[in-house]
């Protein structure tokens, strides 16, 4: 039998803790996507989750779903898509810049609490 190290038993309880978040997170999505009318079950989809997060926060979600995709653009998209998310869901700036920055607990706030979702206006 090895010797257990202390930091090896960090390594566990970080590793469990970050499934844990992990797990809220993708719960909280699913329900952001069904309080915008899209299936929950969409946020499991690689890609399509983004495309369906993109039509519920922004305008042109084809524009920023191209963005996301982009490794050099990402970042812009992200802030796009952060400050859309709030906006659709009558939230202020502040609350975009908590989902950018936290969106560890940003989203399940907007998933779990009292926010319905509003919309934004399409140009046509």
């Amino acid at each position: 039998m090895g010797n257990f190290d202390l930091s090896e038993g960090a390594y566990v309880v970080s590793g469990i803790v970050g499934f844990i978040i992990g797990v809220i997170v993708l719960i909280s999505w699913a329900k952001i996507f069904k309080k915008a009318g899209k299936l929950g079950i969409v946020a499991i989809i690689p890609f399509f989750n983004l495309w369906t997060y993109f039509k519920i926060a922004t305008r042109n979600h084809l524009l920023w779903f191209i963005l996301a995709i982009i490794p050099a653009t990402t970042w812009i998209a992200a802030i796009a898509g952060s400050f859309g998310l709030a906006k659709s869901f009558g939230k202020g700036v502040f609350f975009g810049l908590l989902i950018l920055i936290f969106p560890e607990f940003a989203l399940p706030v907007l998933a779990f609490g009292k926010a319905k979702y509003v919309g934004i206006e399409r140009k046509h």
